[in-house]
């Protein structure tokens, strides 16, 4: 008896400790997250706050972390500064078409190499995956030389020009495919049971029929992701709108952050750069804040195989 009541004791201490460690674990690994959550949530704080503060208060030092008092003052002078609503607009525009071109063209795609059988599919596949090692700006003269002469081949023979000083560039490769979003989406597309396809094909549907009603429906989650990496891409362009863009009518939003920075560089303008941020930011964190957990189990299902 005094045996086994000692092995008891022994096996609680053991399990109090090894719980105690797992409690100092859990906590060390909640410090750290949460430690890190501030530093990377900081700025935007003091981006947000800055907005309402005062001009005097904005060039105190040390700077305040609260204000002292809020005003909306910031926020008229950024629009006399630079047409915000026009650019925001213009921008709305150029997102909500790339994300339709980038959800039609790389789930095409990744359906057409996840699921038919067609010569040279993996090498096409491997020659697309090849381009991610491509740097960006090595395409840049060319893409703008190619474009301004597409602009000139379809006013002279259709009357519209398509090419620079539109926004034809910023939002046709979007229908091009994505070597990025088309792999996410063949990941994913290869994890769907054949039996799906095989019954569909029994009951008579195309293969049409079969991505549109059955794949599409059932790649929500990853789609979502494509979808927000495509918006949020677009949103933050700067460079693709100063090289096609030249006329202030058609400039993003990002173009006018870039101007208000460098064109008022004055004290009464510090107020209007914070104001004209935060509106840019806040279409950004909204949209995120409601497709989180999308984007999260997108991820996780869209690297299974």
């Amino acid at each position: 008896m005094a045996v086994t009541a000692a092995t008891t004791n022994v096996r609680q201490v053991r399990g109090l400790s090894t719980s105690s460690r797992e409690w100092a674990r859990l906590a060390g690994v909640y410090f750290v997250m949460g430690l890190v959550t501030i530093i990377l949530a900081f700025p935007f704080y003091y981006l947000a706050t800055s907005a309402f503060k005062p001009t005097a208060e904005l060039f105190e030092y040390p700077p305040t972390l609260f204000p002292r008092s809020f005003t909306l003052d910031h926020f008229p002078l950024a629009f006399q500064a630079a047409p915000f609503p026009r650019m925001l607009l213009n921008t709305l525009v150029i997102c909500s078409i790339t994300v339709a071109g980038a959800a039609i063209s790389n789930s095409l795609a990744a359906f057409a190499i996840a699921r038919l059988r067609f010569p040279f599919r993996t090498l096409i596949f491997g020659c697309m995956l090849i381009t991610l090692m491509i740097p960006g700006w090595i395409s840049l003269v060319p893409a703008y030389v190619f474009w301004r002469d597409v602009g000139r081949t379809t006013l002279s023979l259709f009357g519209v020009n398509i090419g620079v000083n539109t926004i034809g560039p910023l939002v046709i490769p979007a229908f091009l495919t994505s070597a990025y979003s088309t792999f996410l989406m063949r990941q994913y597309f290869m994890t769907i049971p054949k039996e799906l396809e095989e019954a569909a094909r029994i009951d008579g549907a195309t293969y049409f029929r079969i991505y549109w009603n059955i794949f599409l429906p059932l790649s929500f989650p990853v789609l979502a992701v494509i979808c927000l990496g495509a918006f949020m891409a677009s949103w933050n362009d700067l460079l693709g709108p100063l090289i096609y863009l030249s006329k202030p009518e058609n400039q993003t939003i990002t173009v006018g952050l870039s101007y208000l920075n460098t064109q008022h560089m004055g004290v009464i303008y510090r107020g209007a750069r914070f104001a004209a941020a935060l509106m840019a930011a806040i279409p950004i964190l909204t949209l995120y804040a409601f497709t989180n957990k999308y984007l999260i189990r997108g991820i996780v299902l869209g690297g299974l195989k």
